[in-house]
């Protein structure tokens, strides 16, 4: 019996610096082609081949501005549906990783939006002027970036690529990192198997790593709530309170290993501000609870 008719649609890229035609990987969406311009792999060398230079500083430009916008229309939504609010909505705002995806579907977000790129001149001296460039939204963050794949856009980043993009981290700067604990000898003494964590910002966190009945390990965080000025004794006072609801946590779900071997494979180390899951990696950290 003959198999049914496939067809599929595919575009030959010319020019730039490639030497031979380019038949890349592109998804329709809403009538138009859409380049995704990753870091790595095969399209990548692709891509790199055909602009003649790394493009890394303004992919990460990119992504932190679309996940900025894609934060802004996020908190339009929820300031148009708040009869009380106050102010500018989109005021150095950032969407957390937990809840995001409901709420990238909830405000409505548009399947693509339109940033206008400031002109520039090319180390050669050529003068470019502004350009509106599309970019397709999505509900993650630190995904690769996609663009329409057609002669403008393409011509564009053959020039923009040949300066450097300055840009704040795609995680925003409000996100804060994980610091050594050098010296603890002004903090109480924690009970095993509970940890502590500074936050570059200065907070301080307890952290409990705790096995489920089909042997996975997750990770429980909580804040230690305002520590940072607090007296000794008050401090003190803070952290057993907070080390007690994690023991209380821990002996609650933690579930031993039959064979007596209760320890991390693979312990995490990226650690965010505050009680949310921590943005690991291309997406959002599952194993990560507060």
């Amino acid at each position: 019996m003959a198999s049914p008719f496939v067809t599929q649609h595919k575009l030959v890229v010319e020019g730039g610096w490639l030497k031979s035609p380019w038949v890349p990987d592109v998804h329709t969406v809403d009538g138009c082609d859409w380049l995704q311009l990753a870091p790595t792999g095969p399209s990548a060398r692709k891509l790199y081949a055909a602009l003649g230079t790394d493009f890394q500083s303004l992919l990460a430009y990119l992504v932190n501005e679309r996940d900025r916008r894609v934060d802004a229309v996020i908190a339009q939504a929820r300031f148009s549906d708040d009869p009380m609010a106050d102010g500018d909505p989109t005021a150095s705002v950032t969407v957390r990783p937990r809840g995001r995806g409901a709420a990238f579907v909830a405000a409505k977000v548009p399947v693509f939006i339109e940033i206008v790129m400031d002109s520039f001149v090319c180390p050669a001296g050529e003068r470019v002027s502004e350009f509106r460039l599309k970019l397709l939204t999505t509900p993650k963050r630190k995904v690769n970036i996609s663009v329409p794949c057609d002669g403008p856009t393409l011509d564009w980043l053959l020039k923009a690529t040949q300066i450097k993009w300055e840009y704040n981290d795609c995680r925003y700067s409000n996100y804060v990192q994980r610091v050594p604990l050098e010296d603890t000898d002004d903090l109480p003494e924690l009970a095993r198997p509970i940890k502590y964590i500074k936050l570059s910002n200065g907070k301080l966190k307890l952290y409990v790593h705790y096995r489920l009945a089909d042997g996975t390990w997750k990770k429980k965080e909580q804040s230690v709530v305002s520590i940072e000025h607090a007296q000794d004794s008050v401090r003190k006072h803070l952290v057993e309170e907070c080390e007690q609801k994690m023991i209380s946590f821990y002996n609650q779900h933690h579930v031993p290993d039959p064979e007596g071997v209760d320890v991390v494979a693979n312990e995490p180390v990226a650690d965010g501000e505050g009680d949310e899951s921590v943005p690991v990696g291309n997406g959002d950290d599952a194993n990560v609870e507060s």
